[in-house]
């Protein structure tokens, strides 16, 4: 089974306009390992306080990704715009601040954007029948600007301060909103109905996209804190995630290339084993080798996980709820995963954070192994298998 076809070309400005809305939906995640240091230095409040900062503004992205993903009549384009355009306002507040509450309200309205944002390309880029190469060219895209963002941000906070560094991302958010204009829907879209039957294995499989990202939200908001540990500041370990960052772009596209059921499983099964082995080389072997090699791993199994889950719910549901609903289980566990690695670091610190995450990681594996293979397109639990 191939899992998308040709006969529907994918123009350019979809393309751009599906990568640029899915880059302001990934800033909240792309900048969590950088804010949570520079929120305590800019507010002066303690590691748990900012912890419990960024937990409610990507709580507020969850609720937000939970309604968007679920209402039955949704317009990608407009929504996309919205979420862009206040992401920029909540940049631009949070640059202005003077005071902890506006700058709080600030990041919860940029919770809210990213989220629209984000929601919004899925469901437009699920309905499309090249949904696949639409997924790889958006997640390749973020993860480029996230090479830029991760070395850029950093050393605008330490050596500018943080205004300009807002300033710059809501810059980015109002671009985002001026391309997000050429999201569209495609064919693939079918009538929805009230319910949200996508069976037993999809829902497992869910369940297991939210314990792959949970395992990262548990670990990657302290990645600033390996790097300090192994002598790096903040702008180094910006450098050092950029440059491992760029080659899990080629892994995307190199994914394209793998057009079975039984080729993505053992692709996305590899990705999650090479997840695991980043995490535990982190704290097996604590030098700049050491940790550059494990985000190295870390990268490129968080990319290709989402790339592979992505394009499964995407060939499973054509209206892309499946693929929003997903996002959202995978934003729950962001926020979970912050505030719960949060209270591991404070108690247990590095090693309890990193079997944590194992332990986490390993759980994912198992239900992926399970549930991968026997999810079902949503007009085949009825009816014909498709998959």
């Amino acid at each position: 089974m191939k899992i998308s076809s040709t006969d529907e070309r994918a123009p350019l400005t979809l393309l751009i306009a599906a990568a640029a809305a899915t880059i302001v939906g990934q800033l909240n995640i792309i900048l969590a390992s950088f804010l949570l240091p520079f929120s305590m230095q800019q507010l002066d409040i303690t590691n748990l306080a900012a912890s419990k900062l960024i937990t409610a503004e990507l709580f507020v992205y969850l609720v937000t990704a939970v309604v968007a993903s679920t209402v039955r009549r949704f317009s990608p384009k407009p929504i996309a715009v919205i979420g862009c355009m206040l992401y920029m306002v909540g940049s631009f507040g949070a640059a202005n601040s003077a005071d902890p509450s506006t700058f709080i309200i600030s990041r919860l309205l940029s919770g809210a954007g990213g989220a629209l944002a984000l929601i919004s390309a899925n469901r437009a880029m699920a309905s499309h029948h090249e949904y696949a190469k639409l997924l790889s060219i958006s997640i390749t895209a973020s993860v480029v600007f996230a090479v830029v963002a991760l070395v850029a941000i950093p050393a605008i906070f330490e050596w500018i301060g943080s205004a300009p560094a807002y300033v710059a991302l809501g810059a980015v958010a109002a671009l985002a909103g001026l391309a997000s204009l050429g999201l569209s829907q495609g064919s693939r879209v079918a009538p929805i109905g009230i319910g949200l039957n996508f069976g037993v294995a999809a829902w497992l499989l869910v369940l297991a996209f939210f314990l792959s990202r949970l395992s990262d939200g548990v670990l990657l908001p302290h990645v600033e804190s390996f790097g300090h540990r192994v002598g790096l500041g903040p702008t180094s370990v910006g450098i050092v995630l950029a440059a491992v960052t760029f080659p899990s772009a080629i892994a995307v596209l190199l994914a394209l290339r793998v057009v079975t059921a039984r080729g993505l499983l053992v692709l996305v099964l590899l990705a999650l084993f090479i997840k695991l082995a980043g995490a535990i080389l982190m704290q097996v072997l604590p030098n700049l080798l050491g940790f550059s090699i494990a985000q190295l791993a870390t990268s490129i199994g968080y990319v290709l996980v989402a790339q592979l889950f992505l394009t499964r719910f995407s060939e499973i549901d054509a209206n892309g709820r499946l693929s929003g609903l997903a996002n959202t289980a995978g934003l729950a566990a962001d926020t979970c995963g912050l505030a719960f690695g949060s209270q591991v670091f404070a108690t247990a610190s590095f090693a309890g954070l990193t079997w944590l995450t194992v332990a986490i990681a390993a759980g994912a594996i198992l239900l992926c192994s399970y549930s991968f293979p026997r999810a079902r397109a949503a007009g085949s639990l009825s009816g014909n298998n498709q998959c």
